[in-house]
């Protein structure tokens, strides 16, 4: 469970070290962009197979038994509540930022010439 822990710590604090501080810019600035996103690459790559190795390495631990009829009844209640979710999702947001910001994308891949925006 150590080397579990010692996997997630290096995989979220690789990405908040390199990309959330002013590091990353410094780094960009004596390699290049293009071997900061490579090097960035190979690191988070490096330590998610670390992480796999340390998840698989690791013993079970039981919280608690459920039993069987346990888990019957929450996938009876859980698929209804998926399906009911997903429903109810609003198909556009109240907030005119998110709309504006995220919405209003032109897309590339459309089927005619002209650029068509997500509505």
């Amino acid at each position: 469970m150590t080397m579990l822990i010692i996997a997630c710590v290096i995989f979220v604090g690789g990405h908040i070290l390199l990309s959330g501080t002013p590091l990353r810019g410094v780094i960009v600035g004596v390699i290049g962009e293009t071997a900061f996103l490579g090097l960035f690459s190979v690191i988070a790559l490096a330590s998610i197979v670390f992480m796999a190795w340390a998840y698989a390495d690791t013993d079970y631990v039981e919280l608690w038994y459920a039993g069987h009829a346990l888990k019957g009844i929450a996938w009876l209640i859980m698929v209804p509540a998926v399906i009911w979710s997903s429903v109810a999702m609003p198909r556009q947001t109240p907030r005119p930022w998110v709309r504006k910001r995220f919405w209003n994308v032109t897309m590339p891949h459309a089927a005619s010439s002209r650029s068509h925006a997500i509505r």
